[in-house]
């Protein structure tokens, strides 16, 4: 029975080439969202071909300060935002002005945020591949005019979609718990459609829901998505201290990537008094708990095995 659900859910009906015919760069790439900050100069907005713009006071004109008085100095911040194509960018200049009188050099702190996914290919509802993850990271690094080794990575979201071949809300509709953390139902329930469950945890969020109704697109894929609050969920696993966005393409961080959606199988629980209203393709999922088994051979057959 094993092999016959193995060859029946192949990753030919889900899109994904086998990976071992493939090279590295040919690979599946899971990662998708993310937040990192650089420290900047006072001229790098200059330099850039980026157009910026800041809160401005209606009576006085001036760009809006805002201050914080601390024990030892006035901490004052104005905050500058723009966009680069899909990605939105923030930078914080921080002055602070000691209460000796004494003034502090300046910090200018760029935040930015995306999806590389979403940035490349328009959504995140197809394939997205580790050459073009490069391509994204290579585009940021020459447009920014900052190196990759010093934006460092704050949050991340990685994940995987897969065609069911029957309504994702049957599956999502059964989700109970993970690692004994309840699911919460997603906002986004309209019109009696159930869009998406969420766990939330510590250091992370799992997110599992109709990606082919929220991207509009008619078929039948549902999306397993892990979103990293606190880094150190990560820097544990491949013992670093940080996490830049040079270090993305590290073949360790995909593979500790890859073990974390394998174990998100593992974990769930699934509400088993909803068992008789499924259609016949999810019974056959359904018996010997094989949604465990899809999901690991998909994630291994997609991000390879090494």
């Amino acid at each position: 029975m094993k092999r016959v659900f193995l060859k029946r859910y192949s990753s030919k009906k889900y899109g994904i080439r086998n990976s071992q015919k493939m090279g590295v760069s040919k690979l599946t790439c899971p990662i998708d969202g993310f937040k990192a900050v650089a420290i900047v100069d006072e001229g790098w907005i200059e330099r850039v071909p980026i157009e910026f713009k800041s809160d401005v006071c209606l009576k006085t004109g001036e760009i809006f300060r805002r201050e914080v008085d601390k024990e030892s100095h006035i901490r004052q911040t104005i905050k500058y935002r723009g966009t680069f194509e899909k990605y939105k960018l923030k930078l914080t200049e921080v002055e602070k002005k000691m209460k000796s009188n004494e003034m502090a050099p300046k910090r200018f702190v760029l935040e930015i945020r995306g999806s590389f996914h979403k940035n490349y290919h328009g959504n995140n509802a197809y394939r997205f591949y580790i050459h073009e993850l490069q391509s994204e990271l290579s585009k940021l690094s020459e447009n920014l005019k900052i190196s990759l080794k010093n934006m460092e990575v704050k949050n991340i979201e990685f994940g995987l979609n897969i065609n069911l071949g029957y309504s994702p809300e049957f599956l999502i509709e059964r989700l109970k718990s993970y690692r004994r953390k309840r699911f919460y139902i997603h906002e986004g329930v309209v019109s009696g459609h159930l869009v998406g469950k969420y766990c939330v945890l510590s250091e992370y969020v799992i997110k599992i829901y109709d990606k082919s109704y929220q991207s509009g697109l008619g078929t039948d894929i549902i999306r397993f998505e892990i979103g990293i609050k606190k880094m150190r969920k990560l820097t544990r696993r491949c013992g670093k201290s940080q996490i830049f966005l040079s270090d993305l393409l590290d073949r360790n961080l995909m593979k500790d990537m890859k073990l974390m959606l394998i174990d998100l199988g593992k974990k769930l629980t699934w509400d088993k008094t909803l068992i008789n209203r499924r259609p016949i393709k999810f019974h056959k999922l359904w018996k010997g708990n094989r949604i465990k088994l899809l999901l690991k051979k998909i994630v291994l057959e997609a991000f390879g095995k090494n």
